[in-house]
């Protein structure tokens, strides 16, 4: 629990801040830029214990989308700090509210379960995409000052 902070921080430097950039090159939209860092996000994550012996279209969504949600506000506000704390919010909550028994982060949560729910998840994960990129107010571009 200790290292959360580093394991995200490092994470959102390496795909919104180094990949982010390296994607935008003054052609693509924004769109795409998203969704190629959403993607590219996901890949790593299949590697963790929790997605072992899955399908994985659906923990590719589940991951994809948080990837997309995180490179989209990215995108608008031009900063790293609102994906990185929304990255730990997450990890810290799955962590230590619901977790499941082969876990890549290892840790005493108040509920347990054998396995994840791969397609609830990745549902939940695609409806909060549009929720929190509204709630953070970074549907509209940040505008230049």
């Amino acid at each position: 629990m200790t290292l959360l902070p580093i394991q995200t921080t490092a994470e959102e430097l390496f795909f919104r801040g180094w990949l982010h950039q390296w994607l935008d090159n003054g052609k693509k939209k924004q769109w795409t830029i998203s969704f190629i860092g959403g993607f590219l996000f996901a890949l790593p994550h299949m590697a963790n214990p929790e997605v072992a012996g899955n399908q994985l279209f659906f923990p590719i969504i589940s991951y994809g989308s948080v990837g997309f949600m995180l490179a989209w506000v990215t995108y608008r506000d031009k900063t790293l700090e609102m994906a990185i704390g929304a990255h730990f919010a997450n990890n810290f909550l799955s962590s230590l509210v619901v977790s499941t028994e082969d876990s890549a982060i290892p840790s005493v949560s108040l509920f347990t379960t054998p396995e994840v729910a791969w397609a609830p998840a990745a549902v939940f994960s695609v409806i909060m995409v549009p929720i929190f990129v509204w709630l953070s107010g970074k549907w509209k571009a940040k505008v230049a000052s």
